[in-house]
């Protein structure tokens, strides 16, 4: 992938989606896949799926947001979309840990891959720490097994 700057124009999208996947962990431990649109007035609309008794892979759901959403960026109405899910990651320094990944995709055809890596530590209630984010920004889409 290739590593550039990330626009600061990504910046709205990418902390929304992490504030609130961190919330949800915090009250949970987990959360369901769900995606956003940021809005040529900067604003950022989150989208959710309900999906019933048997949940879909968080690859089906990355893909139904992205081809539910992709309108949006063709049409000019949104000048980003994202799609965050809760993954197993591998860090820069070759750990294994569990993560909050969110893949934004902009109308002009640049793609941030930003990752939170998280733990759940042992300890009485079970305390939430996050790790630093690291990610990219390129042209290339993320695929199955790319960490």
């Amino acid at each position: 992938m290739a590593s550039a700057s990330m626009p600061d124009s990504l910046e709205p999208i990418l902390t929304e989606m992490v504030e609130l996947a961190q919330e949800f962990l915090a009250e949970d431990g987990e959360f369901f896949p769900f995606a956003a649109e940021l809005g040529i007035d900067g604003s950022v609309e989150m989208v959710f799926v309900e999906t019933g008794e048997q949940a879909p892979s968080g690859q089906e759901l990355r893909d139904f947001f992205f081809q539910t959403l992709r309108p949006s960026l063709d049409t000019g109405t949104a000048v980003a979309i994202g799609v965050c899910l809760d993954v197993q990651a591998r860090t820069p320094e070759g750990d294994d840990t569990d993560a909050i990944m969110v893949e934004v995709q902009q109308k002009s055809g640049g793609n941030a891959l930003v990752f939170v890596p998280y733990a759940i530590t042992e300890e009485e209630g079970g305390m939430l720490e996050f790790g630093e984010p690291y990610g990219e920004y390129g042209r290339k889409l993320w695929t199955p097994g790319d960490n």
